[in-house]
């Protein structure tokens, strides 16, 4: 019964906060279009949030601000332009109070809609970044705050310590 009641203490302390759900790391974004970011929350999340743009493909990596003082509680954003084109772009969801980071996109790659040379028309495939000739595999990638990082660690090392305690020697 002890176990039951604190497992479920643990499941419930572990639930993931706010999650970018899109753009992933299989997305390709149009760089004319409209694009969506989405995102899940709890109601203990901040109320609102900054939205930024990160190139991790270059050193150093740049930051285009989106969007400042979304409503959390929204849970997606319409990005009407960007501008750039490659992999290694990623969305980060901000405090609105300092630089922490709340939540990051996988990422994914924005394509530049310009024609390509000769008047035909460019388009951009992304694909998984590990494949094998028996099989496909592909990752997902999963960022969580580091309150919540740290939460599910103090819940595993109390369960860690009631279910093996330590012997006397």
């Amino acid at each position: 019964m002890q176990y039951s009641v604190l497992l479920s203490a643990l499941y419930a302390s572990m639930a993931l906060a706010l999650m970018v759900t899109s753009p992933d790391n299989t997305t390709t974004w149009n760089d004319s279009g409209s694009n969506t970011i989405k995102w899940t929350s709890v109601s203990t999340d901040p109320s609102t949030l900054d939205i930024v743009l990160i190139n991790n493909a270059v050193y150093p990596n740049t930051k285009t601000t989106i969007a400042s003082n979304v409503q959390t509680s929204a849970g997606s954003y319409d990005v009407k332009s960007l501008t750039g084109n490659g992999e290694g772009y990623q969305v980060n969801l901000m405090s609105t109070t300092n630089d922490q980071i709340l939540a990051q996109s996988g990422q994914f790659t924005l394509s530049n809609s310009s024609p390509a040379s000769g008047g035909g028309s460019s388009s951009s495939v992304s694909m998984p970044s590990s494949t094998s000739t028996s099989a496909t595999t592909s990752s997902t990638s999963l960022t969580i705050s580091k309150t919540a990082f740290l939460r599910a660690q103090s819940c595993l090392l109390l369960l860690r310590a009631i279910l093996q305690p330590e012997t006397e020697l």
